[in-house]
């Protein structure tokens, strides 16, 4: 699997000073978070709004974008 952006968004849900990090990748979005392993949530991801949708989170900003090219 190849990542091939990495972006970092702002939400109302997150602590202060924390972000939600979101990874693409040729199959779709992923998001490293423990929920998603432990309950389950279909991944990857279509798009961010799904992640944002299953997770309840509101008002996503995306506060930085970077394609890269990382192999994992």
């Amino acid at each position: 699997m190849k990542i091939i952006s990495i972006a970092q968004y702002s939400c109302e849900e997150a602590p202060d000073g924390k972000v939600v990090t979101i990874f693409k990748t040729q199959d779709g979005w992923f998001w490293l978070k423990p929920l998603v392993d432990t309950e389950g949530f279909s991944t990857p991801f279509g798009s961010v709004n799904e992640i944002a949708v299953s997770q309840n989170l509101s008002n996503l900003k995306l506060l930085i974008e970077k394609d890269v090219s990382i192999e994992v």
